[in-house]
């Protein structure tokens, strides 16, 4: 096995630690709908501080061994250090805030272009737009029939797309 992996692992969680203490203080304001400085951020506890950073890690260690050097880093870091916040929100209060997934997603989505760009691929960019549009239409008809969000819709486009 290359160590090539294991070193991107390693950085995204050194990445994922560094982005802790600020992704802890957005689980506590982003949820606030009437908060205009929800970016500012809160005041998290030890345990919301610890479990934050736990999911953070994770993911971002996890999404620098799947990426490796390539020009997919930056966008899988990037998901990473969206998802981590949000899996703690999502878990808490079963809502997935827009302020906090459409930048994500937004931004993975910019990434993921110049990444295609850079490596003059473009079969796989197109199949991941496709993937989304298609996981977009399906989940959203669920969610007209079904308890399940429309944060979920969303998120399960942006998912799709690096899938």
């Amino acid at each position: 096995m290359s160590s090539s992996p294991l070193l991107t692992a390693g950085l995204g969680a050194v990445v994922g630690l560094a982005l802790t203490p600020y992704a802890a203080r957005i689980t506590v304001s982003a949820p606030d709908r009437e908060r205009a400085d929800w970016w500012r951020g809160g005041r998290p506890g030890a345990r919301r501080l610890t479990v934050t950073g736990g999911l953070l890690v994770a993911f971002a260690a996890l999404a620098g061994y799947a990426a490796g050097w390539s020009a997919l880093l930056p966008a899988y870091l990037v998901l990473a250090g969206g998802c981590g916040p949000l899996a703690v929100i999502d878990f808490e209060l079963h809502r997935l805030p827009n302020r906090l997934l459409l930048p994500t997603a937004a931004l993975c989505g910019a990434l993921l272009t110049l990444a295609a760009l850079v490596r003059s691929e473009w079969g796989p960019w197109l199949r991941g737009v496709e993937a989304a549009a298609v996981v977009f239409a399906l989940f959203y008809l669920i969610a007209l029939f079904a308890p399940f969000g429309y944060g979920d819709v969303k998120l399960g486009a942006l998912l799709a797309g690096f899938l």
